[in-house]
């Protein structure tokens, strides 16, 4: 699992490592996730962030 808050804290960069691609996907799967930090939280302002800057 990614640590979102990391990410945000690193101006929503992508982690060293790790692919974009299956970033987004593991965001996808956020929505679904009973903790409110997780479905609408950091993993949200990540994509959002990822998408304005596209």
């Amino acid at each position: 699992m990614t640590d979102w808050k990391g990410v945000v804290d690193a101006d929503s960069a992508v982690p060293a490592g790790q692919v974009t691609d299956a970033l987004v996907r593991e965001r996808s799967r956020a929505p679904a996730d009973p903790d409110p930090l997780v479905s609408d939280g950091e993993p949200h302002a990540v994509l959002a962030t990822w998408i304005a800057r596209a």
